[in-house]
């Protein structure tokens, strides 16, 4: 009888405990590995073959002191409307939302002075996956440390929400929303054949832009950016992306595929350029085996297998707490750390090798 009487005091207790743990849903997220601090900035511009904005925020080497580095809360705009988001379709209330995605920090100082040093720094573009919530501190922030300016382009609409300079929030697509939630993998395949060339031309707007913003002497990123060593880099929908653009574009001098791929506009020819594709959860496609099969014999080419990750290990949500990890399947469970950063040390040993193989120096 007595266990009956303190049971309603132990769940009360047990939620309280819960609650307290899982506040925020994140664990402490690393920092950057490399010698510079980091700032990063938003920008909306105006792709005018699409007639839309093309949402971007730049990762780069800061002058702050490495010494100095403190973390910064971690996409406050974006936490903030995906709390309400989450709140509207679910049964938790707004504030639970609000409390599970406050507290997260990074180490990106919003609007940072950029270092000016006698060379400029490698281009990188970074491109997410598709429908989910575009959570890529960590890698940007990480390959910022380590001398390159990161350009994450968010496409509105294609990803869970979007939020714009101004403030505006721009859900997820309606079509792809329901299509998720239905299942319908014809539909969701129909969509992403449809994003692949809006997002080809977000890649050549940015290019454009960040090509403009370099020459323009009235620009903080002036005589910043290394615009004949451009890399890329996708997950998932962004990483099938990468890899068809990189096949058809010269300007790009080096290309990562994190786990992704699509029938439609993906080719498994032969790269000409140095590649390497990141396999977790999609490893078992013959197309994709077929790709690997006509480059390894390639020096530059690389393919790497993480048996430990899974497909979302690839992006932020690689630090959620457990049990909530397992509860949504993203790998690695109660391990798998190690592989993750042996994945950081490849993507900045690949990119170091491509991208730096000599320095650009500033002709002023």
């Amino acid at each position: 009888m007595k266990i009956i009487r303190y049971l309603p005091i132990t769940l009360i207790c047990s939620i309280i405990f819960c609650f307290w743990y899982l506040c925020p849903l994140f664990n402490n997220l690393p920092q950057p590995t490399g010698s510079y601090c980091v700032g990063y900035t938003h920008f909306d511009w105006y792709d005018t073959q699409l007639s839309q904005d093309v949402n971007v925020e730049i990762f780069y080497p800061s002058v702050r002191p490495k010494s100095e580095e403190l973390p910064f809360p971690y996409q406050p705009q974006k936490m903030t409307a995906l709390a309400e988001i989450n709140a509207q379709g679910s049964m938790l209330p707004h504030w639970i939302w609000r409390c599970l995605l406050s507290n997260i920090f990074s180490y990106g100082e919003p609007d940072a002075t950029i270092i000016h040093e006698a060379h400029t720094f490698p281009v990188i573009l970074y491109l997410p996956g598709i429908g989910g919530e575009d959570l890529h501190n960590v890698l940007c922030e990480n390959l910022a440390s380590h001398g390159y300016v990161v350009c994450a382009i968010i496409p509105a609409g294609d990803i869970a929400v979007t939020v714009a300079s101004d403030g505006t929030i721009v859900p997820l697509n309606s079509q792809l929303k329901e299509a998720m939630q239905k299942g319908d993998r014809a539909a969701i395949y129909e969509y992403r054949n449809q994003a692949h060339v809006r997002w080809t031309s977000l890649i050549d707007s940015t290019l454009t832009k960040l090509s403009e913003l370099n020459t323009d002497k009235n620009s903080e990123f002036y005589h910043v950016l290394d615009m004949d060593n451009v890399g890329m880099i996708g997950h998932s929908h962004g990483g099938a992306v990468v890899t068809d653009f990189c096949q058809k574009n010269k300007i790009c001098k080096a290309g990562i595929n994190m786990d992704g791929w699509t029938k439609t506009y993906n080719s498994d020819a032969q790269c000409d350029m140095p590649f390497m594709f990141m396999l977790g959860d999609i490893k078992d496609m013959p197309e994709i085996q077929n790709f690997i099969k006509n480059n390894e014999n390639s020096s530059d080419f690389t393919a790497v297998t993480f048996a430990e990750l899974g497909h979302e290990a690839f992006t932020d949500y690689c630090m959620l707490k457990q049990p909530i990890a397992a509860l949504l399947n993203i790998k690695p469970f109660f391990g798998g750390q190690g592989a993750i950063a042996t994945e950081k040390n490849m993507i900045i040993s690949f990119f170091d090798k491509h991208l730096k193989s000599f320095r650009n120096f500033v002709v002023e």
